[in-house]
Order: C-alpha cells, then sequence, then structure tokens
C-alpha cells in the first residue's frame, strides 16, 4: 500500500495467495517467469517452493525433457545471478537436488549427475570466489538429499526408494565430490592467501563426506524426526577409495592445515572433526591389516608431533578431546598403534589432560558461559579410564606409571584450595572457593564420569595414591578439629577447608569402591592385591585397635602419638583411610552436639554419608562367598567374624540416630542418611547385628511415637523412606518374635497416631488448622513408606496391617476433597499398596484390594464432577490426582500377568468376584467425565490415560462388544479422538486398539449386528483415513495404520467403497481424480473379497 505498511489482514490474503499458488498444477512456466523478472526475493523463494513442490507432487506427470528443462534453468539460474539471497539459492540448491536423487535409479540419471560433477570439477579451476562457494553449496545439497538425514526433503518416495538411491550414489560420484572438496583443500594449503570463507565451506563439505554412513539403511524407515546426534558415525568406504583415503598425503594435507589455521576458531573445528572421522577408517579399504597399523601409527605420530603441546583455546582443547577419545574410546585404536608411538601419544594426552583440568579451573572461577575446557577434561579423562581398565592387556601399566601420576596429582590439585590458588592466583580469602552449598547439582552426581575415571587411576597406582590421599585427608581433619576447638579460629579459611574435605572424601571414595554393581557389590580387586601384599604386622593390629577405638570413644581421645601410626612404613592404607573416615565421623557428630554446630557444612555432612554408603555396601560384613580370592587382612578386619565389624555396624547406627536427630532441618542429609540405614541393613549379616543396637529400636520408637519426637520435624518424603528402611528391617529378622516385637513397636504407634486423626474433635479441629492437616500427610506418607517395604513374606501381615487404613481413608478423602495435599498423600498410599503387593496377594485379599479401590474412584468422583477451582494451581492438582489414579488402575492391571501369590484361597459362592477388567472398566467410566481437553495436555496423564484403553481393547475386547452403552462410549469416543491428536505413540497404541477390536468382531461376525462396537469400527475407518492423508502423517506409522485400516475393512467393506467415491467425487482436478482411483483399486481392486485369513 501507499504507505509502505503491511496490515495483518494483507499479510494474511498474501499468504493465502502463495499457498494457494503452490497447489496449481505445472507451475514451471510462471514461477521461470516469476525468477526473471521479479525483483523481490521473498517473490522468488515462493516461486522456488512451488517448484519444489511440484516436483515431488507431480514428478510421474511431468515427462523427461521438462525435468531436464527444469533442472538446467534452475542450475544456470543459480550460477549467473550474483544478487541471489542465500536462503532463495539454498531453496533452488534443494530443488536440483531431489531432481538428480529421482532420477539417480535411470542410467540417463546416473550420467546427468556423472556430467554435472565433471562440470564442477572443471569450474572449480576458475578464480571466482562465487563460483568456487555456489559449487560447494550444490554439492553439499546433493549430499543432504542422498544421505537420508533430517535435511533430507520429503519427496514422497517409498524407503526402497531411499535405500537405491544411497547405493547408486556411493557407488562412484560421492568419491568424486570427495575428490573435488580435497583438491580445493590443497590449493587452500599451498595458498593461505585463498579466501578464508572458500576454505570454511570446503572443510565442511570434507566433514561432511568423512562423516557418510556407509552402513546399510535399515529396511523399516526411522521415526520421523529421530535424530541420535550422539552416535558418532565411523568412516567406512570400500576398497576403491584407498588411493584417496589411506595414503599419508590425506593425512598430511589435513595435519598441516589444521597447524596453519589452529588459532581460527572455526576452522580448527571443523579440521579436528575431519581427523577425528579420518582415525576411524575400517580395514575394508586398506589390501592388508598391517598397511591399516601402519597408516593409524602415522596418523597419531604426526598428530603428536603437530599439536606441538600447545593449545591455542577452548574450541581447540575440546576438538582435540575429542580425537583423543575417538581414538582410544571408541575405536579402540591403541591395540592396533606401534609401542613406542601409543607411549608418546599417552605422553601426550597427559600433557593436554593436565592443560585442561587447570584451565577448566580458570572456566570454574571466572563464570564462564561456554567452558570448552571442562568439556575436554570430561573427555580426556573418560580416555584414562578406558587405558586403565580396557587396555591393560595390550601394556603394561607400570611403563605409563609416571603419566598416571601427573595425571592423578594434576586433579587433586585442580579440586584443592592451595592448587586451585596456584592456578588462579587472582583470587584469595573466603572468594577463593565457590561456596559448596550453593551447587545446583551435587558433585557427586555432576562430576560422577570424572570421579569414576580418577578412582580408576588412582587403583592403578595404589602404592602412590592411597598414602597421599591419607596424608592430605588427615591434614584436613587435623586442621578442623583445630578450627572447631579453638572457637572458630579466624586464620583457618573455613570455605576453603569445607570444599578440600568435601573434595577429598569424593576423590577417596571413588579409589576406594568401583562403581557398584547394586545386586553384587565387590571390593576392587586392585584393593585386594594391595591389601594382600601388605604384611600383617603389629602395625596392622595397632592400626586395628585404633579403629575399634573411634567406634568406641570421643575424638578427643585419639592424640598426635596415636595419629603416628599412620605415617609408618608398610601400614594399609585403606584401614588408614577407614579410621580417617570414622574420625571425622566422630568429630562432625560431637560438634553437632555443641555449640560450633553451625561450623559443619551440611554439604560435607552429605559427602560423608556418600562415603559411608558406599564403603558400607562393599566392605562393611562382605558377601565373602562372591570371591574367588578375598584379601585376608580385609576379612580379619571387616568379615562376618570380626569384631571391629561388629563395632562399625554400631558405630554407623548411632551415626544415624545421631543425624535424624541433629541435622533434621537439612533434608538433603537426612535423605542419605536414611538411605545408609538402607544400606546397613539390606545384608543379612548386618541387619542382625544392627537389629541387636539400642540405637534401632530408639529410632523405631522416636519414628512412630509422639509428636515431641524430633523426627517429626522431617518431610514427609523422609518420615516415609525412613518407615520404609525400619519396616524392611523387620522383614529382615528370622526371629518371628523378635520381628514381631519389632513391628509392633513401629507399627502400633503409628496405627494409633492415624485412628486419632479419625476422631470428630480432630477433624472438624483440622478444616482450620494447618499444621494438623500436614501432619495427617505425614502419617499416610509413613503408612505408604510401609507398604513399599513389602517383600513376598511380609505382605500377608502389611496388607492385613494396612486394609483397615485403606478403608478409613475412603472417609477422610471424603471430608478433604478439597484439600490436594490430602487428596494427593491418600492416593499415593493406594498407589504404592497396589504396586508393592498385589502381585502376592491372594484372590479373598485381591477381591478386598480391588473393592476399596472401586470405593476410592468412586467416592473422587463423586467429590470432582461438576467442582469449580479459582485457585492458580487447579489444573496442575487436578493432573496430580487423575495421573495418580491412572497409575492406581495401571498397577491393577498388572495382576493379570504378574502374579505370584502361590496357594489360592477360593472366595465363597456367596462374594463378589471382581476382576481386573471390572475395575478397569468402573474406573475409566468414573473418570471419563474429568479428563478435558486441558488435562489431556499434560503428556503424562494423557499417555498413561491411552495405555489403559489400549490394554482394554487389546486384552478384553469382548468385553466393549459386552457392556452397557454408556460404559463402552467413553472409550470409543476417546479412541476416535487419539487416531489424529496427542502425538504418534499415543495415535499407535489408538491404532493397535482398533486393530484388536475389528479384529475380535470379524472373527465372531459380530457386523452382522448393528451395536454400539459396530458402529464405533465403522466410525473409525474415516479417522484412520484422513490420519492416512493428512499432510503431517507421521511415517513411523505406517505399519500400525495399514493393519488398523485393513480390519476395518473387512468388517465393512462397503463403507470403504462409499467413502472412497465420496473422497474422489471431492477431487477437482479430473487428471488427479483418475490417478487417485487407479491407486486405490491397485490397493484393494473391485472383485476382492476381503477377508482376514492373510495366509
Amino acid at each position: 500500500n501507499s504507505s509502505g505498511q503491511v496490515s495483518s489482514e494483507e499479510y494474511r490474503m498474501a499468504e493465502e495467495i502463495f499457498l494457494s499458488f503452490r497447489r496449481v498444477k505445472q507451475p514451471y512456466p510462471i514461477c521461470k517467469y516469476m525468477l526473471e523478472n521479479s525483483s523481490n526475493a521473498y517473490v522468488h523463494f515462493q516461486a522456488v517452493s512451488a517448484i519444489k513442490e511440484a516436483i515431488v507432487r507431480e514428478w510421474k506427470l511431468t515427462n523427461e525433457n521438462d525435468k531436464k528443462s527444469l533442472q538446467e534453468f534452475l542450475l544456470n539460474y543459480v550460477m549467473g545471478q550474483s544478487g541471489c539471497q542465500d536462503f532463495v539459492r539454498e531453496q533452488i540448491l534443494s530443488c536440483i537436488a531431489i531432481i538428480l536423487k529421482r532420477s539417480i535409479v535411470t542410467e540417463s540419471g546416473i550420467k546427468d549427475l556423472d556430467n554435472l560433477l565433471s562440470n564442477i570439477y572443471q569450474m572449480i579451476n576458475s578464480n571466482s570466489k562465487k563460483v568456487h562457494l555456489d559449487s560447494c553449496s550444490l554439492m553439499a545439497s546433493i549430499l543432504d538429499e542422498f544421505s537420508v538425514n533430517p535435511k533430507s526433503s520429503r519427496i514422497s518416495v517409498s524407503w526402497e526408494f531411499h535405500i537405491k538411491a544411497k547405493k547408486k550414489f556411493e557407488s562412484e560420484p560421492l568419491k568424486k565430490i570427495c575428490i573435488i572438496a580435497f583438491e580445493i583443500l590443497q590449493r587452500c594449503n599451498r595458498n593461505l592467501n585463498q579466501d578464508i570463507k572458500v576454505m570454511e565451506k570446503y572443510l565442511e563439505l570434507a566433514e561432511q563426506i568423512l562423516t557418510w554412513n556407509f552402513n546399510e539403511l535399515s529396511p523399516n524407515r526411522p521415526k520421523s524426526g529421530h535424530v541420535d546426534s550422539g552416535k558418532l558415525i565411523a568412516f567406512r568406504p570400500g576398497r576403491n577409495w584407498d588411493d584417496i583415503i589411506s595414503n599419508q598425503s590425506t593425512i598430511d594435507l589435513f595435519l598441516e592445515l589444521y597447524q596453519k589455521v589452529r588459532h581460527e576458531s572455526r576452522l580448527c573445528h571443523l579440521m579436528l572433526l575431519c581427523i577425528s572421522q579420518l582415525t576411524s577408517i575400517s580395514n575394508d579399504v586398506f589390501p592388508n591389516p598391517q598397511l591399516r597399523v601402519h597408516y593409524l601409527t602415522y596418523l597419531v605420530a604426526s598428530l603428536v608431533k603437530a599439536r606441538g603441546r600447545k593449545i591455542c583455546h577452548g574450541n581447540e582443547a575440546q576438538g582435540l578431546a575429542e580425537v583423543f577419545n575417538r581414538i582410544i574410546t571408541v575405536d579402540k585404536l591403541l591395540k592396533h598403534i606401534q609401542d613406542e608411538t601409543v607411549l608418546a601419544f599417552i605422553g601426550d594426552l597427559s600433557h593436554l589432560t593436565c592443560t585442561c583440568l587447570e584451565n577448566a579451573v580458570k572456566e570454574e572461577m571466572e563464570s564462564m558461559d561456554e567452558t570448552f575446557f571442562t568439556y575436554a577434561a570430561d573427555q580426556l579423562l573418560e580416555c584414562w579410564y578406558s587405558i586403565v581398565n580396557e587396555d591393560t592387556e595390550n601394556f603394561n601399566l607400570s611403563r605409563i606409571s609416571q603419566d598416571i601420576i601427573v595425571v592423578f596429582e594434576c586433579y587433586l590439585k585442580c579440586h584443592l584450595s592451595d592448587g586451585r590458588k596456584s592456578i588462579y592466583p587472582i583470587l584469595t580469602g573466603d572468594n577463593a572457593e565457590i561456596e559448596i552449598d550453593e551447587l545446583e547439582e551435587d558433585d557427586s552426581i555432576a562430576c560422577s564420569g570424572q570421579l569414576l575415571s580418577i578412582g580408576a587411576l588412582g587403583r592403578s597406582i595404589l602404592p602412590r595414591s592411597l598414602p597421599l590421599l591419607s596424608q592430605l585427608l588427615e591434614t584436613r581433619i587435623i586442621t578442623l578439629r583445630r578450627y572447631i576447638s579453638n572457637r572458630l579460629s579466624a586464620t583457618i579459611d573455613h570455605n576453603a577447608l569445607m570444599d578440600d574435605i568435601h573434595w577429598l572424601i569424593l576423590i577417596v571414595g571413588s579409589v576406594l569402591v568401583d562403581e557398584i554393581d547394586p545386586e553384587l557389590p565387590l571390593i576392587p580387586s586392585p584393593i585386594l592385591r594391595y591389601s594382600d601384599n601388605l604384611s600383617r604386622s603389629d602395625n596392622y593390629a595397632n592400626l586395628v585397635k585404633l579403629i575399634s577405638h573411634i567406634c568406641c570413644n570421643n575424638s578427643r581421645t585419639i592424640d598426635d602419638n596415636m595419629l603416628q601410626l599412620l605415617h609408618l612404613e608398610g601400614i594399609d592404607h585403606v584401614l588408614a583411610i577407614t579410621f580417617l573416615m570414622l574420625f571425622i565421623v566422630r568429630i562432625e557428630e560431637e560438634t553437632l552436639q555443641s555449640s560450633s554446630a553451625d561450623s559443619l557444612s551440611p554439604q560435607v555432612g552429605k559427602t560423608i554419608l556418600w562415603f559411608l554408603i558406599r564403603w558400607c555396601r562393599v566392605y562393611l560384613l562382605p558377601r565373602e562367598e562372591c570371591y574367588d580370592h578375598i584379601s585376608l587382612s580385609l576379612v580379619l578386619t571387616f568379615g562376618r567374624d570380626s569384631d571391629l565389624g561388629a563395632q562399625i555396624t554400631k558405630f554407623f547406627m548411632g551415626k544415624v540416630l545421631s543425624n535424624l536427630t541433629l541435622w533434621n532441618a537439612e533434608n538433603d542429609v537426612v535423605m542419605e542418611t536414611i538411605e545408609l540405614l538402607s544400606t546397613l541393613v539390606d545384608n543379612k549379616a548386618r541387619c542382625h547385628i544392627a537389629v541387636s543396637c539400642e540405637d534401632l529400636w530408639n529410632l523405631a520408637v522416636q519414628q512412630a511415637g509422639n509428636s515431641n519426637s524430633s523426627l517429626r520435624k522431617l518431610s514427609g518424603t523422609a518420615q516415609k523412606m525412613l518407615a520404609k528402611a525400619l519396616v524392611k528391617t523387620g522383614s529382615c529378622i528370622d526371629d518371628n518374635d523378635a520381628r514381631d516385637r519389632f513391628w509392633s513397636t513401629l507399627l502400633g504407634p503409628l496405627k494409633n497416631r492415624f485412628l486419632a486423626a479419625l476422631l470428630e474433635p480432630v477433624l472438624a479441629k483440622m478444616m482450620e488448622d494447618s499444621a494438623l492437616r500436614n501432619e495427617l500427610c505425614i502419617t499416610i506418607d509413613c503408612c505408604s513408606g510401609v507398604a513399599l517395604a513389602s517383600t513376598s513374606s511380609s505382605v500377608p501381615a502389611l496388607f492385613s496391617y494396612l486394609l483397615s487404613i485403606l478403608k478409613d481413608c475412603i472417609q477422610l478423602l471424603q471430608k478433604f476433597s478439597n484439600v490436594p495435599d490430602i487428596v494427593e498423600s491418600i492416593l499415593e498410599l493406594f498407589v504404592n499398596v497396589v504396586k508393592s503387593q498385589i502381585a502376592y496377594l491372594n484372590k479373598i485379599s485381591t477381591n478386598e484390594l480391588f473393592k476399596i479401590c472401586l470405593a476410592l474412584m468412586q467416592t473422587y468422583t463423586k467429590c470432582n464432577v461438576g467442582k469449580v477451582s479459582d485457585t492458580v494451581y487447579a489444573e496442575e492438582e487436578k493432573y496430580m490426582e487423575l495421573y495418580l489414579i491412572l497409575r492406581l488402575l495401571s498397577h491393577v492391571t498388572s495382576k493379570d500377568y504378574l502374579d505370584f501369590s502361590g496357594n489360592e484361597a477360593n472366595i465363597g459362592q456367596d462374594g463378589e468376584i471382581i476382576s481386573v477388567i471390572d475395575v478397569l472398566l468402573c474406573g475409566l467410566n468414573f473418570l471419563v467425565p474429568l479428563m478435558t481437553d486441558n488435562l489431556l495436555k499434560f503428556p503424562d496423564l494423557c499417555l498413561e490415560y491411552f495405555k489403559l484403553i489400549s490394554f482394554q481393547c487389546e486384552c478384553y475386547p469382548e468385553k466393549i462388544n459386552e457392556i452397557p452403552q454408556n460404559l463402552s462410549n467413553p472409550v470409543l469416543v476417546s479412541l476416535n479422538i487419539a487416531l489424529n491428536r496427542f502425538g504418534s505413540e499415543v495415535n499407535k497404541m489408538a491404532l493397535e486398539s482398533v486393530t484388536a477390536l475389528a479384529t475380535y468382531a470379524y472373527e465372531r461376525k459380530c457386523n452382522t449386528e448393528r451395536n454400539n462396537l459396530m458402529i464405533g469400527i465403522e466410525g473409525f475407518m474415516k479417522s484412520i483415513l484422513d490420519l492416512l492423508f493428512s499432510e503431517d502423517f507421521e511415517v513411523d506409522l505406517l505399519q500400525s495404520t495399514s493393519e488398523a485400516l485393513f480390519c476395518v475393512i473387512c468388517c465393512y467393506p462397503d463403507a470403504y467403497k462409499n467413502l472412497v467415491g465420496n473422497f474422489l467425487l471431492a477431487q477437482s482436478n479430473a487428471e488427479l481424480r483418475n490417478y487417485l482411483a487407479e491407486c486405490f483399486n491397485k490397493l484393494i481392486p473391485p472383485t476382492l473379497t476381503m477377508h482376514m485369513d492373510r495366509s
């Protein structure tokens, strides 16, 4: 318009015009005219888009001459136009690539592509930057189209066509593109005055070639949009590539370029990606294995030489780390490289690792957004893990022990305050350390990969690592004791001290304990060998006495003379470190009880527990029968028959009670403490000792006792997990009387607390008192913990205990239906009971449980249908409640396929038998009125809802046919909606459900009736066809959609013919209508009689 402003209405009208223009048949002449005569780039883009869509849509309707003419026009246009916008150019090149791909299965198509690449090879002799860039962009588009990746266009062809086109392209054209790319890069290497942009584009092209996946494509089409971006692709060309890939000149080219451009971040990154791919070349390209050894040895030696132990920037560090990681952990090439080169390479790896670790400290201190060195350090430490754990068979680790020591000590330096200040001296004092309590993620999780690698390195040099760690840990513990005893001495940097202790414990724990197998935790073999090699002298006996002493006495009784024992030559530092950890536990416990409690760090308290849990699982009363060989000194010290093992178990029980009493405001510490309790009792030998501890009984009394107990200040989740741990402890007690007494101590008061809340005066007061409501939620959460502790042997007793509580919860649900916290606690209790116990319940108990579940859902529905809430979080609260009920129903269905109840007790003849499907049908019937469109937008809720409907249709299709219309209608309507909404996973479940229902109906000849099921099945047909014809149809649904449509057509062949007829009549284009009619007739010939027996 005259003002130059475009209104939203004008924009909408223009958009509609362009969209309708794209649907024009054979738009090529007018599109060419628009490209040649318009100066508007957006018009150019729309014209090219129309051409692209027409090529795909009308390929079979376009003659060969028109296709060639169009390709030539587009190619001449893009090469000749100097002012063509990038986004238009990319669209044109994509069109050309599509034409080439659709044509390649013919002889003329292969010839056209070959001629095009020959012309490009001739054009690169030009000095024109534009020609070089356009040629490169065209080849990149061709690669994208033929590689079948997310950048490939949707060209409406079968998956078999994609496979065939890719194989044709790999036969020769791909290699020709590689030759062209390498030729340009050789020129850039000879003359760095070439335009940097040209070099960058051809490096991108080289990287695209070297990451080409030569593997056979899967015969099944991958899921749409699915990209495995984390998967590395090895470069696996055939033997015919050996002249350009496997020779040393290619290695020299990339490494020389790397040395020249390493200071340019982007170019360096691309160069290292290419070098990484060169390391992955397989045996296939080499005439014999020895040539591959020679090639890899030359490549690695040249890389070490080219690097020159220098790093220009973080991007280079990251790229190098990925190359080294690729060589060692992915392609495992060390065994294919000559010995001297391996040692030089590992020496360089050691230097690079230390450089990245130290620079990672600077990144952390300066709070940089891009942490290249931190990422690089992670990658390189992963290399070391692979070397010491997997590659020991290839060479003796003693030959690289000095390199390992350097890396291990560098890691310590980078995580201890003195070392960090030497790396980054700008910050000192309180600002020198990051406050560890404020970290978003705990270091034991965030740095788990690093700690795993450092632990492996430490175990490979135990005679060096353990004494060093023992000395460093002892120094910090003595400093901590001095800091506390001197009334928080100002001369000691508290933050730095806490940070040091935190990291030392993490490193010590990682060295002493390898990755824990939850089924079979074992002491690492290097630790066993280390302890075996040390003689059990008087020093051993004295060290055992020292450990025993700290278990039974306070920390102040440990003087300097006693600690001198830790410095004697030949002592077992596994025991020394164990003593030091018990020593700090004792100091922490005493400090918590004193006025200096604020000098302790909750994070360090949590880290100490992390260590105790790991150490306890592996070392304390180990399962000796699981070892082929076990260290005698460790068995005598911590084994089942040792006095010290029992003392430490009791000491830990005291630690549990102390922490829950004194750290109860720190939820993270509390949860780790409960985990320690669970660990103590998950081993029968430890459990028997724990049960004999007065502290455990005190804990049970306090957990179930009156509201004055400090344990009642714990969060609901903590109390639930504590109840679970204590009940599980009772399950491990073999003596029936002792077990009953323990459970009575724990469970009796808990039930009394629950029943007290049901008294009418308390309920009336609870409506106004949030503290009382919170107390009720915590009591119900504790009951959930009881349910979660169920084992096959304890289920009968625990179900009997919980049954009356579940019944009373129905009353509470009705009373407090407007209190989301109480409602969620009740629903979680039901979910946990069903999840933990249903597989072990006999018929009578299962029937009882099903009755209560139905009553729960009926009460919930009654209280919520029609209810309007004006709270901000109303929808989220409703989502959570409905999700829990769906999870409850899901666990109910598990009884059908997971039943360990053994001897069955029969229900009397007068008893009402409730089946799984009864509960499911009634439950869904209760819930459907509450399932709004907005609620189904929550993915978890939606998925759970349709899983249940799918289960019902696939396992019990006959029920849909038998039940009243008011029960079957919600299921059928939900399925119809799910066919076209909520994403492919829900679509697939709906299609499989339709298949199951239609198969059932066909086999039982239900189509002779006009009941609700058959009306529903007939209605599915249009929804399935709509799904198939939709523009955004997901190809991964093709098989499920085909099966569902086939089964529905078998039931209603005439309805299918009518639908197809109406669809064809709606097509205004006669040629397209005839083409579609021909396709439908090929799919199902008019004379074909449809039946499901496809044999």
